[in-house]
Parts: C-alpha cells; structure tokens; sequence
C-alpha cells in the first residue's frame, strides 16, 4: 500500500521522474490476490448449486464489497467536497461534478459512464464488474482453465504491457487478464501443496519469494516498468500461498494488522494527500504529513471498526 501511495504524491504536486512513481504496478498484486482467493472460493463448487451459478456468484460479490461500503461512501462523499477546495468549481460545474456520484458511490466508474473523483476508487470498480465474469467462467469453463489462466494474462501482456492506461477498457481488461492471473497462481498452488519439500529446496524457495518480491521494490524505486515484474509478482505470491517457504513460519500478527489497516490507507490517502495540497507547500512536510497522517487515521479508523464489530456480536 505504501508503494501505491508513493506514486500517488502527483496528489499533492509532484511530477517528473521521482522515487517509486511506479509504485502503481503493486495494483497487479492486489489483482493476483484477488483472482487467488476468488479461485480458492468457488473451486470444487457443489454440482447442485451450479443451477444457480450466476445467483450466487452476484450474492458473493455484494457481499464483498458490502464489507467496504460504508468506507468507500464516507471516502468518496468527503473527496467530492475537497475538490470544491481544490477546483474551485463554478455552480454549473459542481452540478456536473456531483450528478457523478451515484456512479462512483455504487462502483461502477470503470464502465467508463463518469470519471471518479476518488481516483483510485477505480481498482474496487474493476473488481465489482470483473470478478463475477471471471468467477463464472472459473467453474463453468474448469477443465479448460489450465490453458486459460495464463494465457489471457500474457495475450495482455504482449499487447500492453505493464502499464497505467486510464482509457477505457483498459481497466476492466487489466482487471480481467490479474485475476485470471490470480487464478492461474491458485492453480499452481493447489499442486506444489502436494510436493514434500525440505531442507535445501526450502531455502531456495525462500530466497526466491524474498527475491522475487524485494526486486520488484528495486524496480518500481528505479521507475523502471519491464514485462518481468509480472513474472516477479506471479513467482513470489506463489510461492508465499503454497506456505512452503519459511516464511510461513514468520509470526503473522503484523502483517494481519497491515493488512486490516491497509483498506482505509487505500480509501482515505488521496483525500489526505488533496488537503495538505492545499494547506502545505513544502514538498518535505508535504510527505511526513502524507504518510504520517493515512497511516494514523487508518489506525483510528480500524480501531473504530473493530469496537463496532464487537458491539455487535455482544
């Protein structure tokens, strides 16, 4: 999320060439990620249910995303008011503006029928429109899915590259061709978790995953947006999902609470960074309060949840 968030400093002024401006590829991960787990839920569906596949695939998706709801609403609504701020909207313009906010507010920015105002807001549209398509195909075309997986991810790659393309329907087929990747990972997954391995073959796999991982930080510092970082993402989080490096063994509690922290740091950090824009001109302290300020509030916003969540299962 901090690689994100180190691309998104334009926010707040920055251009040019500046450290991990590539920070955006860690999207893909999340993509990876997503397809993973998408692939894990819906593998060995029940026979029975398939009748009703499309059904139950939407109630999975709704009910996904009904977890960042609240979030991505308050996110939003705030981000259309700290843009009267930044844009200085005329009357007419600010009807323009807010006549978008159903739209973003339902997810549905990436089908290109308005801009987001939160633009990052993008990612979760993508996956709302896309996971449900590629959860479909996932169990209806399952024998076929060995070819397919990574296939469709590479016919991408060589037609566009590791890339940041806003234009539509670069979204959603970016969307498409990462989980489909993320699929392709669990896949693989599901077969070195049956492999024994120790010892020697451990360590390897361990520097490998640490490798794989710490060279795409390596790049994105060097703003350097080669076709290998998807190999690299696709190598690592294998590896890390089959739980056969020694990683496993690491204690996971804080990587758990980064990961709990890490959706209000993606929902609030461009709203954060559109205020010191305007309140702060030094580039320095425009960077400490960036970090420092999403990072606090999403740890205040994830212990309000979380006091939320156990008022409610009293």
């Amino acid at each position: 999320m901090l690689m994100i968030m180190a691309h998104h400093v334009y926010v707040m002024g920055f251009s040019g060439e500046y450290l991990f401006k590539l920070g955006w590829v860690w999207v893909e991960f999340f993509f990876i990620l997503t397809g993973y787990y998408t692939a894990k839920h819906f593998d060995n569906y029940r026979q029975d249910d398939k009748d009703n596949l499309s059904k139950n695939i939407m109630i999975y998706n709704i009910k996904k995303f009904k977890s960042y709801f609240v979030l991505a609403i308050i996110a939003i609504v705030l981000q259309y008011f700290i843009n009267l701020f930044v844009y200085h909207y005329d009357l007419k313009s600010i009807f323009i503006v807010f006549s978008k906010l159903p739209y973003e507010a339902l997810f549905l920015t990436s089908f290109g029928v308005a801009p987001a105002e939160l633009a990052p807001i993008w990612y979760l549209s993508a996956v709302f429109i896309i996971l449900p398509l590629v959860a479909y195909l996932f169990v209806k075309w399952h024998d076929f899915w060995y070819i397919l997986s990574w296939l469709v991810p590479l016919l991408y790659l060589g037609r566009f590259g590791v890339n940041t393309v806003r234009d539509w329907p670069n979204d959603l087929l970016r969307a498409f061709a990462y989980l489909m990747l993320g699929t392709f990972v669990y896949l693989m997954v599901k077969l070195i978790k049956n492999i024994e391995i120790k010892g020697l073959f451990r360590v390897m796999l361990t520097l490998v995953e640490v490798g794989s991982f710490f060279a795409v930080i390596i790049l994105c510092a060097m703003n350097y947006d080669n076709n290998i970082i998807i190999l690299l993402f696709t190598v690592a989080t294998t590896i890390m999902l089959s739980e056969q490096s020694f990683t496993n063994k690491l204690n996971s509690t804080f990587a758990d609470y980064l990961g709990k922290i890490s959706l209000p740091m993606f929902l609030f950090h461009w709203g954060i960074g559109s205020v010191i824009s305007i309140i702060v001109n030094n580039p320095r302290i425009q960077l400490v309060l960036y970090y420092l300020g999403t990072i606090t509030i999403a740890i205040v916003i994830t212990i309000i949840m979380d006091k939320i969540k156990n008022k409610q299962g009293e």
